[in-house]
């Protein structure tokens, strides 16, 4: 494959939009000189009436093959409020209805130019009043009523060789599509926080968003630099917990892991309710080895005993940012040099 064809296969082209409610991706088309266009399947989807769609008989919009025009069946009759990821304002638009439109959503270059949104192509952002929103090579599926899009909130410096809470702004729950509570925020498929940054966020975190779309979950840096992570960054999708779940589960549990294949997956952890057992048993298991285990008294050992202990109890062996063994041995020296700000015992 050619530079000019990897270029094409990873331009970022899609923005993540809200539309009455719904996380959707809308394609970012400064080509399109036109009108704002929206596909038939999308406009039900949003649960729109078809008989109120707005016939334009004498409309005929051509396409890049030559002879060929779409079919057109008219424009949105109500205006529909479009809303760029985080971005607090929303804009409203008669979007032309399209039988066979190949995207959900097509945001034309004169919608750009009238409300100064800047498409930022060194960046792979759009700038829409002072935010920076990023966009994706591929669409991002519409997200189900109980599941939204989670950004990083403010902009997050992340410390080499450490972990780090990230804020982040749920737009579903501050927008009122989704309702506050305990969810599970996945950051598996964040490529965007991996590839760009070189950054591993949390597979599998628990946290509770409040009512403005507040909420945390945690990433690792590997590296021996800092890194901050830009505000608007995606960084996975929350999903609210089931009442049974939520009953049964702590919410403080918290899954670290590396990125591997979200379909195959680890064993066991290829669903949601998979991964939420998961939690559960190691939850449990954990409270039993607790009850079993012995008081220790860390005066009485050597440092090979502390080194050890450190390794066993803080997985650093397990730990996808500590391959290298010149690595973990630096994160070993520092946790003893540390050791006396540690609880051993509980």
């Amino acid at each position: 494959m050619g530079a000019e064809e990897r270029a094409a296969k990873t331009y970022c082209r899609y923005a993540p939009v809200i539309i009455r409610n719904k996380a959707l991706s809308a394609l970012v088309d400064s080509g399109n000189t036109f009108r704002s266009a929206i596909s038939l399947k999308m406009y039900l989807l949003l649960g729109l009436d078809p008989s109120r769609i707005r016939p334009l008989p004498d409309l005929k919009v051509g396409t890049a093959k030559s002879n060929q025009s779409l079919h057109v069946m008219g424009e949105t009759e109500s205006p529909l409020r479009l809303q760029f990821a985080h971005c607090p304002t929303k804009y409203t638009f008669h979007p032309i209805v399209i039988k066979d439109l190949s995207m959900s959503i097509n945001i034309s270059g004169p919608f750009l130019a009238r409300h100064k949104i800047d498409h930022l192509h060194s960046r792979d952002e759009i700038l829409v009043q002072g935010h920076r929103i990023r966009m994706h090579a591929q669409p991002v599926k519409a997200a189900e009523d109980a599941a939204g899009l989670a950004v990083v909130a403010a902009d997050t410096t992340i410390p080499a060789y450490s972990c780090a809470f990230m804020p982040l702004h749920v737009p579903q729950v501050s927008c009122g599509g989704m309702p506050e509570g305990e969810g599970i925020v996945e950051g598996g498929d964040s490529n965007v926080l991996c590839q760009d940054y070189d950054i591993v966020p949390a597979t599998c975190s628990i946290t509770k968003v409040k009512k403005g779309g507040a909420g945390f979950s945690s990433a690792m840096n590997p590296n021996g630099s800092d890194v901050t992570i830009p505000a608007g960054t995606q960084f996975g999708t929350f999903r609210l917990l089931p009442d049974a779940a939520a009953h049964i589960t702590p919410w403080r549990v918290a899954l670290l892991g590396g990125m591997g294949d979200p379909e195959k997956g680890t064993e066991g952890e290829r669903t949601l309710k998979d991964r939420l057992r998961t939690a559960i048993r190691r939850a449990r298991e954990e409270g039993d080895a607790e009850e079993e285990k012995e008081v220790v008294d860390p005066k009485t050992w050597t440092k090979q005993q502390m080194w050890k202990w450190m390794c066993d109890n803080f997985r650093l062996r397990e730990a996808p940012g500590l391959w290298k063994e010149e690595d973990r041995k630096k994160a070993e020296q520092l946790l003893v040099e540390f050791s006396d700000t540690i609880s051993l015992n509980s």
